[in-house]
């Protein structure tokens, strides 16, 4: 295996562990926030890099902020995996992916860059805008995986159900994986 394709693969590995975290960290704010009201985080007496300096005060934030801040990573982690998927696939299996005779990996192409797409202007707040020809008004499966109705989605507001849910990423992920690298 040449050395570009292998840390192409490792980036794609390294994006899928920020995810994990991501999804675990959002799930165990959550269950600390539900069942006791209190942070999460553990918070450092004093945080130190150079010449700054801030004390726990300065640095905690809000049980409900903290519940923020990790869906806002997940979102964020999201992007950045669909981001590793799509450059691996368009670096391998070029621009004519989308259309190509096999059905798995134009589908997963075309997921995979309507996902990076709908997080590409604003990561916080991923809208789907349709315009590739091969999305518009369908509805893509990829295996019994995952399934994206193009058509009832275009111009809303990305929602976890419209791809099958955090775990159906995942999923993708390690069917790119195991299918095309």
């Amino acid at each position: 295996m040449d050395i570009e394709r292998q840390a192409h693969i490792e980036m794609i590995i390294q994006a899928e562990r920020q995810y994990k975290f991501s999804v675990a960290l959002s799930f165990d704010c959550h269950t600390a926030i539900r069942d006791t009201n209190r942070n999460y985080v553990n918070y450092s007496m004093e945080y130190v890099w150079g010449k700054y300096r801030y004390g726990e005060a300065e640095m905690r934030i809000t049980p409900q902020e903290e519940l923020t801040c990790s869906i806002t990573l997940q979102l964020t982690s999201i992007y950045i995996l669909v981001l590793q998927l799509d450059r691996f696939l368009e670096k391998y299996y070029g621009s004519n992916r989308f259309d190509s005779d096999d059905i798995d990996l134009a589908n997963t192409s075309i997921v995979v860059r309507q996902i990076r797409n709908a997080f590409a202007h604003n990561p916080l707040y991923p809208t789907w805008e349709i315009r590739q020809p091969q999305a518009k008004n369908k509805i893509i499966n990829i295996g019994s995986m995952l399934t994206v109705d193009f058509e009832r989605i275009d111009g809303k507001k990305v929602e976890r159900e419209h791809y099958g849910g955090p775990l159906a990423i995942l999923e993708l992920s390690k069917f790119v994986r195991g299918k095309f690298l």
